[in-house]
């Protein structure tokens, strides 16, 4: 009898990081059309450069969406930026202002990206078995 040992927790990480890119662009997505994790609208309103009432633009000069990344453990997957400038950290200055929730999956795109993520699992999965 074969027997091999699998650790699932590793090969679902590895699932993750290898599609780390489109984990992160579906919470840009949400970002770009105001929405939270909890799927609430990003609040409150500012006055941009151009004195205008609007609603939150984090997207203003990139660096907050550039400085996103995925951090993995075999406890979670958080989703985060810590993007400094000098002494000014960008991220933790706008979760203060927004909330942590602006960091984060909706529940619709935590499916869909975990739809991924198990697919590419279950390859690996049936790939180790097909060796025995």
């Amino acid at each position: 009898m074969n027997l091999i040992k699998i650790d699932f927790v590793q090969l679902f990480l590895d699932s993750v990081k290898k599609h780390e890119s489109y984990l992160l662009e579906l919470n840009r997505e949400q970002l770009s059309k105001k929405k939270r994790s909890d799927n609430s609208r990003i609040t409150p309103e500012y006055k941009p450069s151009n004195k205008k009432k609007g609603n939150p633009n984090l997207f203003i000069t990139g660096a907050y969406y550039k400085s996103y990344e995925v951090k993995l453990n075999r406890l979670f997957v958080n989703i985060g930026s810590e993007h400094k400038v000098k002494d000014f950290n960008l991220g933790e200055h706008l979760r203060e202002r927004y909330g942590d929730k602006i960091e984060g999956l909706t529940d619709k795109n935590r499916d869909k990206f975990l739809r991924l993520a198990f697919a590419e699992l279950e390859k690996k999965i049936n790939d180790a078995y097909s060796r025995l």
